[in-house]
C-alpha cells in the first residue's frame, strides 16, 4: 500500500461512516421534511432583473473608478496575477453590492425596512450552523462521488476556472482573494440569486397556478365561533412532488450558470438540491449560505494541497 493510498483509505472509510450517520439523522429528523404547501414571495421578475442590472452597472463603475482613481489597468484578455486579483475583488464588491441593492429595494417594497421575509435572519444562527453541518456531511460524499464519476466520462473533465488559476500561480495574493471570492462572496450572492429570488419567484408561480386548490372561506366558518375556527381552520393543500418543481429549475439555472467548468455543472446541480431544499424548509439563508461556504472551503482546501504536493 502507497504511503497517500495509506492515509486516503481512513479518511475515505470514516467520510462514509459520518455519511451513513448524517442521512440516518437527517431520514428520521421529521423537522426537515419538507413543508406540503408553499410560501408565496412578494418578489419576481423585475426584482430579478434589477439584482442583474446592479450587478452589471456596479461592476463597470468600480472598473472606471478604479481606473480613473488608483491608475489600475485591468487587461481582461491576458490577466497577470495582479490583474486578476483586482478583478477578483471588484467582482466580489459588485456582486455583494448588488445583493445589497436589491434587499433594499425588496424590503421598501413592503413599505418597511424589513428583510426577514427574504431570508436574511440570524435569529436560528446556532440551529442552522447545525443544520448545514449535517446536511454537509450527508451530502459531501455524494457530490464528490457523481463528480468523480462524470469526470471519467470523455470530455467531462472539471475545469472550475478558480481551481485552474490557483494551480497556475504561486501568489499568496491571488490565493487569499480567490479564497475570499469563493467561501466569502459566491455563497453569499449565489444563495441570494438562485435560492431567495429564483426560487423564491419560481414558488410564487407554482402558489399563482394552484390558487384554485386552495381552501376558501365558506359560510360554516363564518358560523362558527372562534374556538372552532381555530380547532378546525382551512389548511393549505399539499401540493406533493410539485413543491419540488421550484427547487429543480433554480438548481438547473444553478449549474448552467457553471456550465463552463466541463463536467462540474452536474455536480454543481446535486449540490444545488439540498440548497433548494434547505431553503424552502427554513426559509432562512444562512443554512444555505454556510453550507455553501463549508463545501467552496473544502475544494479551494484541496486545491492547496494539490499545488503543495503536485502529482509527478
Amino acid at each position: 500500500m502507497t504511503p497517500d493510498l495509506a492515509i486516503a483509505a481512513p479518511l475515505l472509510l470514516l467520510m462514509f461512516l459520518a455519511c451513513i450517520v448524517a442521512w440516518t439523522k437527517v431520514l428520521a429528523h421529521s423537522k426537515l421534511a419538507l413543508p406540503g404547501s408553499l410560501q408565496a414571495s412578494s418578489w419576481g421578475f423585475v426584482e430579478i432583473a434589477i439584482t442583474v442590472g446592479s450587478y452589471l452597472l456596479f461592476t463597470a463603475g468600480l472598473l472606471l473608478t478604479c481606473r480613473l482613481l488608483l491608475g489600475w489597468e485591468i487587461d481582461t484578455s491576458e490577466l497577470d496575477p495582479l490583474s486578476r486579483v483586482r478583478s477578483l475583488y471588484i467582482n466580489g464588491a459588485a456582486e455583494l453590492t448588488a445583493v445589497l441593492v436589491s434587499t433594499f429595494f425588496i424590503a421598501h417594497g413592503s413599505f418597511r425596512l424589513n428583510p426577514t421575509p427574504i431570508g436574511w435572519t440570524v435569529s436560528h444562527a446556532v440551529a442552522d450552523i447545525r443544520l448545514a453541518l449535517l446536511v454537509g456531511t450527508a451530502v459531501l460524499p455524494v457530490i464528490y462521488l457523481v463528480q468523480f464519476i462524470v469526470t471519467q466520462l470523455p470530455g467531462m473533465q472539471y475545469k472550475h476556472p478558480f481551481i485552474i488559476m490557483l494551480l497556475e500561480s504561486d501568489s499568496t495574493s491571488l490565493w487569499i482573494a480567490v479564497a475570499v471570492s469563493a467561501v466569502i462572496v459566491a455563497p453569499i450572492a449565489e444563495e441570494y440569486f438562485f435560492r431567495a429570488l429564483v426560487q423564491g419567484w419560481f414558488e410564487s408561480l407554482l402558489d399563482a397556478a394552484t390558487v384554485d386548490a386552495r381552501p376558501r372561506i365558506t359560510d360554516a366558518h363564518v358560523n362558527a365561533d372562534l374556538h372552532e375556527v381555530l380547532m378546525d381552520p382551512p389548511t393549505a393543500p399539499d401540493l406533493g412532488l410539485l413543491k419540488y418543481v421550484p427547487i429543480l429549475l433554480s438548481s438547473t439555472l444553478f449549474a448552467a450558470a457553471h456550465v463552463g467548468h466541463g463536467g462540474g455543472w452536474v455536480a454543481i446541480f446535486v449540490l444545488a438540491l439540498p440548497l433548494g431544499c434547505l431553503y424552502q424548509k427554513t426559509r432562512r439563508l444562512l443554512p444555505g449560505i454556510l453550507l455553501h461556504m463549508f463545501l467552496n472551503a473544502i475544494s479551494v482546501g484541496l486545491a492547496f494541497f494539490v499545488s503543495l504536493n503536485p502529482p509527478s
